[in-house]
């Protein structure tokens, strides 16, 4: 049986698709990428108004059955944050990738598991990624706080 290529995608709220992070998008970037290097057609799985610091995502948890099945050789996302915003679940999950022989691709920092430089530069993407997502969620507490003592309504 031919191992599948697997598109990844994940967006968090509609503000994700302002930025240009749209699931089409995401789709689009990671279909042209398998075109060009030649990659059968990616099966998408797609978690939508799903946080990536979160791992019971459905679509996250199915790529991980199909990965611990053997059934997968790559796996493709836009953005290394589209897989997951903490290093723990990222690491973990390349780690599982590369025990089970799966090439991890993101697009958009030019990561490749299968060159040493690529897993280097996956652990410092994925600590930045984590950092943003802390500061974020930091400022959001700051906000509703300030909001509270000030009686006014939350976001």
């Amino acid at each position: 049986m031919d191992r599948l290529v697997v598109g990844y995608c994940r967006i968090s709220s509609n503000e994700g698709a302002e930025r240009g992070t749209s699931i089409e998008r995401q789709k689009d970037l990671i279909t042209n990428y398998c075109k060009f290097k030649g990659l059968p057609t990616p099966q998408f799985h797609i978690d939508e108004a799903i946080s990536g610091f979160k791992n019971n995502r459905p679509e996250f948890q199915k790529v991980i059955s199909l990965i611990k099945a053997k059934r997968v050789s790559h796996v493709i996302v836009f953005d290394l944050s589209r897989l997951a915003r903490n290093v723990k679940t990222t690491l973990d999950t390349v780690d599982l990738m590369e025990k089970m022989n799966v090439t991890f691709i993101s697009l958009s920092e030019d990561i490749r598991t299968d060159t040493a430089v690529g897993r280097c530069f996956l652990t410092i993407c994925s600590s930045f990624h984590q950092l943003l997502r802390d500061q974020t969620s930091e400022k959001m507490t700051i906000t509703w706080r300030h909001k509270k003592e000030r009686c006014e309504k939350g976001p």
